[in-house]
């Protein structure tokens, strides 16, 4: 896992798509700083708070499907045997980086739009530390299960434009189904209003989510083992 997690560190700069990829995220990150300067201390509700965390399920799929549906990288994963890395070492390092960028992306971001609340609030201000320890624990799980997700799209597509495009859908979908879902149970938010039903809301669904990182993983494996099977059939 150490080699692996060490190339996918030396190919860091590549994976975030050079200056454009830093450029999005600072882009991210003024844009995201309008709105506590609209919605003032309004943003610690938590439908901006949960919004804000599924930032991390953009970047860490963006960054798992540079990591296994690249040309280079899908013909490597073709040809590893048991003389090189184990596919499930593979999969920890690879998610594992794509897990740290995109929990990484959400901290810049959420941090710039609270920043940008300071001045009105007279300093800067966190949210209480069980909803920002639960918050963290959330959006690393939300960014793990993306990236299990991406990697598995990655792996059945194989070639990264169709890759890209298929993730895309599927997190406009999700994100769709959410505002729906909202709007046909008005209520669903409203009763998470106290801090504690928040909390304990935010670690159910970070456990969920750790659950279908673990499924989506496993299908990661077993969709590599069925691609070389099918390759040494039909060379």
């Amino acid at each position: 896992m150490r080699a692996v997690l060490l190339l996918e560190i030396s190919q860091l700069w590549r994976r975030l798509g050079g200056v454009r990829g830093v450029l999005l995220i600072a882009a991210l990150a003024a844009a995201g700083t309008l709105i506590p300067m609209r919605a003032g201390a309004a943003i610690f509700d938590p439908v901006y708070m949960t919004g804000y965390a599924l930032i991390a399920a953009f970047f860490s799929g963006t960054y798992a499907i540079q990591a296994w549906a690249g040309p280079e990288e899908s013909a490597w994963l073709d040809t590893l045997d048991g003389a090189g890395p184990s596919d499930i070492e593979v999969l920890q390092a690879k998610s594992l980086a794509a897990t740290a960028y995109g929990f990484a992306a959400w901290m810049v971001i959420f941090a710039a739009s609270l920043a940008a609340l300071a001045p009105a609030a007279g300093g800067f201000r966190l949210p209480p530390w069980p909803v920002a320890a639960a918050l963290a624990v959330f959006a690393a799980a939300l960014s793990a299960a993306s990236a299990n997700s991406a990697a598995l799209i990655a792996v059945r597509f194989g070639a990264l434009a169709q890759a890209r495009q298929a993730f895309r859908l599927a997190l406009w979908f999700v994100l769709l189904a959410a505002i729906i879902g909202t709007g046909v149970y008005p209520g669903l938010f409203a009763s998470l209003a106290t801090e504690r039903t928040f909390v304990l809301a935010l670690i159910c669904l970070a456990a969920a989510l750790g659950c279908a990182a673990a499924l989506t993983g496993w299908l990661v494996l077993r969709s590599l083992a069925d691609r070389r099977i099918s390759l040494s059939i039909n060379p």
